[in-house]
């Protein structure tokens, strides 16, 4: 079974808490959010972090229904509650059946029904460094972008900077 990270198309960070454990052996283990782990996360996922998980996936045409599925994804499917992929919820590393976004980077798009409606409005992420297989959290909090994690909802000066960073990345700002 392949490993697959899938990443948001607004705002570039992954759509789960998986990703690469470096070991002293030099070995990566795999640490799957939301999964008993022998390996310790390279972040210390709160409930600031949750968000990252709340994926779903967009229509990639106005006239398909379904608009929006919601789910966990893993190795790019979404999944139903009861863990079921969803038929057509294969979002691979992010575009296939359906576009990957996080639910708060739709809901800061205005909640489009499509993704050809959003796509030319969101502009370049810059995280294309950081989507490997799996997401590199290592590098990300490396290079002092941790904030990038934090939702966007909050109302904490981390969040309102990870909020006004993805409202930039739809062009949003001065409208």
């Amino acid at each position: 079974m392949g490993v697959i990270g899938t990443f948001c198309q607004v705002c570039g960070l992954p759509t789960q808490h998986d990703h690469y454990v470096p070991q002293p052996d030099g070995m990566l283990g795999i640490y799957r959010g939301g999964m008993p782990s022998q390996f310790t996360p390279v972040v210390a996922f709160g409930p600031e972090h949750a968000w990252l998980e709340r994926a779903l996936g967009l229509a990639l045409l106005a006239t398909r229904t379904p608009a929006v599925i919601r789910g966990r994804c893993s190795d790019g499917a979404l999944e139903e509650p009861d863990g079921t992929p969803y038929p057509d919820g294969f979002v691979a590393d992010g575009i296939d059946e359906r576009a990957a976004l996080h639910e708060a980077c739709w809901r800061l798009a205005g909640e489009p029904a499509s993704w050809d409606a959003l796509a030319p409005a969101v502009r370049p992420h810059g995280l294309e460094a950081y989507q490997q297989q799996l997401f590199d959290f290592e590098a990300l909090l490396a290079d002092d972008a941790g904030w990038t994690l934090v939702d966007p909802d909050l109302d904490a000066p981390e969040g309102r900077r990870s909020r006004a960073r993805i409202i930039g990345l739809l062009g949003l700002l001065g409208r």
